[in-house]
């Protein structure tokens, strides 16, 4: 017969969330663990490379007259890199990053493409309207990939904040 002090087994889930937020639900060796500074740069690299790979083929295509798309790319992954476009919080949805880095890349080409309205106000815009529409369209994917990748590597414990807790003894002065 059990005593008054019995508690009954919890399920499993209530378990997982009684180890409280910061522990992961596997926990994996600290050399298998990623830094999450370098998985954002490796994401910023990726980003640019992709931002001023579309940029240079959108000049080529037509004929070097555009200098504001180079201006735009630029403008544009800088804003995602300066408005936390590579934080990925632990509390920030899936959504709510994807709409974080459309507005940063938007508000990087209209600034850009604002600016060569003041240097080429006769120029075509249909083709430069698509352009960052899709330019958008497709840092937005690349981005909802890095969220899933993240959220992935965390699950599997590999990215984990690391907490060092100072004076947590009685002998700490």
């Amino acid at each position: 017969m059990p005593d008054g002090n019995f508690t009954p087994r919890q399920p499993a889930e209530t378990q997982v969330d009684r180890r409280g937020p910061m522990r992961p639900a596997q926990l994996t060796s600290p050399r298998d663990r990623m830094s999450g500074k370098l998985l954002a740069r490796a994401f910023m690299a990726a980003d640019a490379a992709m931002l001023l790979s579309a940029a240079v083929a959108f000049q080529a295509f037509r004929g070097w007259e555009r200098p504001e798309a180079m201006a735009g790319a630029l403008l544009a992954w800088t804003f995602l890199a300066g408005f936390r476009g590579y934080a990925f919080c632990r509390q920030e949805t899936g959504w709510r990053h994807l709409v974080t880095a459309a507005t940063t890349v938007s508000a990087g080409l209209i600034a850009a493409l604002a600016l060569g309205v003041l240097l080429r106000p006769q120029a075509a815009w249909t083709p430069t309207l698509v352009w960052a529409a899709g330019l958008v369209a497709a840092v937005s994917g690349l981005h909802a990939c890095w969220f899933q990748v993240v959220a992935r590597f965390r699950a599997q414990g590999k990215l984990t904040p690391n907490i060092v807790i100072v004076g947590a003894t009685p002998a700490a002065e």
